[in-house]
């Protein structure tokens, strides 16, 4: 198979696509951090809130 010669304008659309892309996944990845830090944050919240209501009565008000 023969090398593809590719023109100027064309290589510089295919890096402009390259760098989107690569945007698109970094910021796919920041997603996936943030869906795992708020699901993190839900359970913590979960856990701290029968420590809270056993105080509530009393010494929290």
């Amino acid at each position: 198979m023969f090398p593809v010669l590719v023109a100027g304008k064309e290589m510089r659309a295919l890096d402009a696509l390259s760098k989107a892309l690569e945007t698109t996944e970094r910021a796919r990845g920041h997603l996936y951090g943030f869906h795992q830090l708020t699901g993190t944050a839900d359970f913590e919240l979960g856990d701290a809130l029968p420590h809270v209501a056993a105080c509530a009565p009393t010494a929290c008000r």
